[in-house]
C-alpha cells in the first residue's frame, strides 16, 4: 500500500498531479433522471476520460509518486480491464514502463489499447484472481514495483478527485450517488466531500 492512510489534502495534492493528463468530466443535469426521481439529478461523465473510466485518476496519482529507482523498474499491476488502461495512460505520461496482468479473456479492445499506451500485456488465467496470483509471482523479488487497484490510500486519493469536480461544479449538492466495487472511488470522494461540506 502506497502511504498509511489519506486526508482532504492527499486529494488536493493529486488533483495538481493529474492536470493535463486525466480529463476534468462534465456534471451535467438529467431531466429524465430527475423527472423519474422527483430530485434534482446531475450525472458526473467519468466515461469520457481518455480510458473510459475514472480509475486513471488513481493510477497516475500513485505512480507520480514513485521515487526515481522505482520509476527505472517500472511498475506491474493485475487488471481485468479498466484499471489497466489508467495504468497503462498513466505510465505512458510519466515515461514509467508498466506490465499488467490481465485474464486471457480480458477483451481484446482493452488489450490492445494497452499496448497501443506502450502497456506490456500479460495474458494469464480465466479470471482475475488467477492474473492477480501470476502477477504477485511476476513482481516477486522487486524487479518491478508493485501497484493495486484497490489496496492502496494514495489510488483512493486520486479517484477523490472525482469529488472535488463535483463539489466545485455543484457545491449545494445535497447527496452524492457512487458506485462501489472495490470502494475507493467512494473512499476518495467521500473523504472529500466529508472535509469540504460535512453536512
Amino acid at each position: 500500500m502506497g502511504s498509511t492512510g489519506f486526508t482532504a489534502v492527499d486529494v488536493l495534492k493529486a488533483k495538481k498531479a493529474l492536470a493535463g493528463v486525466a480529463d476534468r468530466t462534465p456534471l451535467t443535469h438529467s431531466k429524465a433522471l430527475s423527472d423519474v426521481s422527483g430530485a434534482e439529478v446531475h450525472v458526473k461523465w467519468e466515461n469520457l476520460q481518455r480510458t473510459g473510466s475514472y480509475k486513471v485518476r488513481g493510477a497516475l496519482y500513485r505512480m507520480s509518486l514513485l521515487s526515481e529507482e522505482e520509476r527505472r523498474k517500472g511498475v506491474i499491476t493485475a487488471s481485468a480491464g479498466n484499471w489497466a488502461l489508467g495504468v497503462a495512460l498513466g505510465a505512458r505520461s510519466l515515461g514509467i514502463r508498466a506490465t499488467i496482468c490481465v485474464p486471457a479473456n480480458t477483451p481484446k479492445v482493452k488489450v490492445g489499447k494497452c499496448e497501443a499506451l506502450g502497456a506490456e500485456v500479460v495474458l494469464h488465467g480465466s479470471y482475475f484472481d488467477e492474473a492477480f496470483a501470476h502477477c504477485q509471482e511476476l513482481a516477486r523479488g522487486g524487479a518491478r514495483t508493485f501497484i493495486s487497484g484497490t489496496d492502496d490510500f494514495d489510488v483512493m486519493a486520486g479517484h477523490g478527485t472525482v469529488g472535488v469536480e463535483i463539489l466545485e461544479d455543484l457545491p449545494d449538492v445535497g447527496t452524492i450517488v457512487c458506485p462501489v466495487g472495490g470502494g475507493g472511488l467512494l473512499s476518495g470522494i467521500a473523504t472529500w466531500a466529508k472535509t469540504v461540506s460535512p453536512s
